[in-house]
């Protein structure tokens, strides 16, 4: 099964939105799904259950623009006219994992 094609795709095709993602002094397009209003993040480390503003990238699109998943704790998401630091970030793998799955950013809204 292609993951990517059967579920991915058209969820982030129908509900995903642009925003810029920024890394230093490099900005990317990339699409997200808007969860700023909250998201339960279960954390694989210790198993605390958690609601933060969260915005979700397919990791698929970060790695095509040479984005490891490392590289985006700390970037600027400009996401849906609100600008957020990323915190940190969790993975979530598809049955195929992590490289074709999602990436969770925690964010923290910007202060201007």
């Amino acid at each position: 099964m292609d993951y990517q094609a059967a579920l991915l795709n058209p969820i982030y095709m129908t509900v995903g939105v642009a925003c810029t993602l920024t890394i230093g002094a490099n900005s990317h397009d990339v699409t997200a799904l808007d969860k700023t209003v909250g998201t339960l993040l279960t954390f694989t480390n210790g198993g605390i259950e958690t609601v933060v503003p969260a915005a979700v990238v397919r990791m698929r699109e970060l790695a095509a623009l040479g984005i490891a998943p490392d590289d985006v704790d700390g970037a600027t998401l400009a996401l849906n006219g609100l600008t957020w630091t990323v915190n940190a970030h969790e993975m979530k793998p598809s049955p195929k994992g992590e490289a074709d799955g999602e990436v969770y950013l925690l964010l923290k809204k910007k202060r201007v």
